[in-house]
């Protein structure tokens, strides 16, 4: 099944106890940036688990187990990655997309647009807008724990082999991400619980559902 994991791209800037980093994914757009304490953004990482990693020149970082592109370090500047980013969304603040001038995530999220612009070379229009990375909802698991606990991938199956009924490559990417960042918020797991038992008690609405998705296409890549 389509996991979408397809080209994964990361870039970090450490600054710091706080690193700020960059996610885009070339086959869905999703594209997300924060700054994070160490800790947390190396579980980040190794969570969305990216194909290469960029780094500034010269600048430190210990080992994640992750092929690393290292790259000018002007190129991560905030203010150059703002200025990029502000040109490609034809806005001219990205306030209303929750990110404030200079915050050094930018110089992560520019660097890493650049990049596929430049070795793709192809239009980046289908990249979803910027987005912050939250880790408050869910747990972050790193590679080592997900073959451990054989979520996604596994000789004898997985996790996700074993739950995956889903009609659209969207449904089975989204499924990935819930097995790989369980929620660990109340509210939020009630909530979803709540969504499941409606679908199961009302199989009729189920089935109509099902239905609907089958003749969809994968929109995300659309």
């Amino acid at each position: 099944p389509d996991s979408g994991q397809e080209g994964l791209l990361g870039a970090c800037v450490p600054c710091g106890a706080r690193w700020s980093l960059a996610l885009l994914s070339l086959s869905t757009g999703r594209f997300e940036a924060g700054s994070l304490p160490e800790q947390e953004a190396r579980g980040v990482l190794l969570s969305f688990a990216p194909q290469e990693i960029l780094v500034p020149a010269g600048v430190a970082l210990s080992d994640l187990g992750i092929p690393r592109v290292e790259r000018e370090r002007d190129l991560f500047s905030p203010a150059a990655g703002e200025a990029l980013l502000r040109q490609r969304l034809g806005v001219r603040t990205l306030e209303g997309l929750g990110f404030e001038e200079g915050e050094p995530s930018l110089g992560a999220a520019g660097a890493v647009l650049r990049y596929v612009e430049e070795t793709q070379f192809r239009p980046t229009g289908h990249l979803q807008p910027l987005k912050r990375i939250w880790t408050r909802c869910g747990l972050l698991l790193d590679p080592s724990s997900q073959r451990n606990l054989d979520l996604v991938e596994g000789r004898g199956g997985s996790l996700f082999t074993l739950l995956n009924r889903c009609r659209t490559p969207m449904g089975r990417r989204l499924l990935r991400r819930w097995i790989l960042q369980p929620l660990n918020d109340p509210e939020a797991i009630g909530q979803r619980q709540e969504a499941v038992a409606h679908l199961l008690e009302t199989p009729g609405r189920h089935r109509t559902l099902q239905e609907l998705l089958s003749g969809l296409g994968d929109a995300e890549r659309a």
